[in-house]
């Protein structure tokens, strides 16, 4: 661990662009492998891409979160990772979508709108469904039309930064 001074630069643009979605267990069975070291992943593909498809919401409406617990007393932490957003439609391929988020575990390449990309899930679990809804009609014009979904995973790390182009050699990327 490294402590270093910090300075607040000017104001960035926050928020998501998007999300690509990742199949935990295909992943790891492939020969796609993850290393971590001071905050940022190094992905090594020695095998097939792997695919991972494309979420991208109508406004900036995906949210990601890391809240530390910690015990002092056994000097012990970790990080909830959640991540939640809309799938704005109902029809029946987001039906079936639906159904398949709540079986599996994944991990999410979560693109920030100022370019920066974090790779979420990456521990033993990845992240799982853990709420949301399966789909809302509204009464008004404007209601929500659609699902919310909800992952969550616990990590004793905070989700690490990649660079696009060194997820993109071992991602196969499908964008609807």
């Amino acid at each position: 661990m490294a402590l270093s001074a910090y300075i607040t630069g000017a104001k960035t643009i926050n928020g998501i662009a998007k999300i690509y979605l990742i199949d935990k267990a295909v992943r790891e069975a492939s020969e796609v492998t993850y290393s971590v070291s001071a905050g940022a992943i190094t992905i090594a593909n020695a095998g097939a891409d792997v695919d991972c498809y494309l979420i991208k919401p109508r406004l900036n409406t995906i949210s990601f979160t890391q809240p530390e617990e910690s015990d002092n007393t056994a000097n012990t932490y970790k990080y909830t990772q959640t991540l939640e957003f809309p799938l704005q439609a109902y029809n029946a391929a987001l039906i079936d979508m639906n159904q398949e988020m709540s079986k599996k575990n994944f991990e999410f390449l979560i693109c920030r709108v100022d370019g920066t990309y974090v790779l979420a899930g990456t521990e033993q679990n990845g992240m799982q469904s853990n709420g949301g809804d399966g789909g809302t009609f509204g009464v008004a014009a404007l209601d929500q039309e659609g699902s919310t979904r909800t992952f969550v995973c616990q990590s004793s790390i905070l989700a690490p930064i990649v660079t696009y182009s060194e997820f993109t050699a071992a991602f196969n990327l499908i964008e609807a």
